[in-house]
């Protein structure tokens, strides 16, 4: 059962993530709402996937995704953010998303996104 840490600062979106993800079979390892106490959780729970708004209070989501990546260089990663500039979708690929969500998205979107990665996650290639 794959672990996941859901990060965003908007607890009705936590809380349909944690759905999502459950319902893929996965067991959530945490939650927060600030990038410092993501990357503690990630450091203390070592998840396996992570579903993370972009925008965040503390810090850039651009640095949590390469902060995670370094706690945990096969950490897999799906940004779910309202936030559609290219420029930015860029730029979380290159800092090791494998995936980027538009919000609002269709939760068969979500799904398929987590059951792809959870099922290729040893050879999985970005999905963008």
């Amino acid at each position: 059962m794959a672990q996941v840490l859901i990060i965003d600062d908007i607890p009705f979106m936590k809380h349909k993530l944690r759905r999502l993800a459950e319902e893929c079979g996965c067991e959530i390892a945490g939650e927060a709402d600030n990038g410092r106490n993501a990357l503690r959780l990630a450091a203390e729970k070592k998840p396996e996937l992570v579903i993370m708004e972009i925008m965040m209070p503390d810090m850039d989501g651009i640095e949590i995704i390469r902060s995670l990546k370094e706690l945990r260089q096969d950490i897999m990663v799906i940004v779910c953010s309202a936030v559609s500039h290219q420029h930015v979708i860029v730029s979380a690929v290159k800092a090791g998303a494998q995936d980027y969500i538009v919000k609002p998205f269709f939760d068969s979107r979500v799904l398929s996104s987590i059951q792809g990665l959870l099922e290729n996650s040893s050879g999985y290639k970005n999905r963008i």
